[in-house]
């Protein structure tokens, strides 16, 4: 019965991960490295140097977005994860952009404004700067605080995207572990 059920598994994974791609699904060759949030439940997910448009397809193609940064929790979470002292990013890119309408800055997850960290002079277009990154320390503003930056991308640059984990999915995930549970008990 177990093995029945190891090739019923593979087999639907095999067909998920098939479906994924044809579909345009995730850009698995994209990430560098994940983690969750215990906070919030939500996956990160350190993407290779890109542009910022580019690593927004990439987020939206693995179920969400480029981080959208809520809180100094979040904020603190995503720089000690990812920056210098946990992955050894020192640009990260992250949702907040005036692409569309300059001086208005908006979330690529079209969620509200609720949270910054702009660092002192910041942000100021200068050449024609359109997206937000948390940036490692310089002489005139502290580790993590946000840049606006350009278009191309940063050598030293990983954007972060942020998926957060669909109520159906998890209800599924609980329904699941119960029955499991169930079936041993009756055993």
């Amino acid at each position: 019965m177990f093995q029945r059920l190891s090739k019923l598994s593979a087999v639907s994974l095999g067909l998920i991960v098939v479906a994924a791609f044809a579909s345009g699904g995730p850009v698995w060759g994209s990430v560098v490295m994940s983690a969750e949030n215990p906070a919030n439940g939500h996956t990160y997910y350190l993407l290779a140097t890109t542009t910022w448009q580019d690593a927004e397809a990439q987020a939206v193609s693995l179920g969400g977005h480029l981080a959208t940064v809520r809180n100094s929790q979040e904020q603190n979470f995503i720089w000690s994860t990812f920056g210098p002292s946990g992955y050894g990013a020192t640009v990260i890119p992250i949702g907040y952009n005036d692409i569309t309408v300059e001086g208005t800055w908006v979330w690529g997850s079209g969620e509200p404004t609720t949270y910054t960290n702009w660092a002192p002079g910041e942000p100021n277009d200068w050449l024609g700067e359109d997206m937000a990154a948390m940036e490692d320390a310089q002489p005139w503003h502290a580790a993590g605080e946000w840049v606006d930056y350009g278009h191309t991308p940063d050598p030293s640059g990983n954007p972060v995207a942020e998926v957060i984990p669909e109520p159906a999915t998890l209800s599924l995930l609980a329904l699941g572990g119960l029955a499991m549970v169930r079936r041993r008990w009756l055993r």
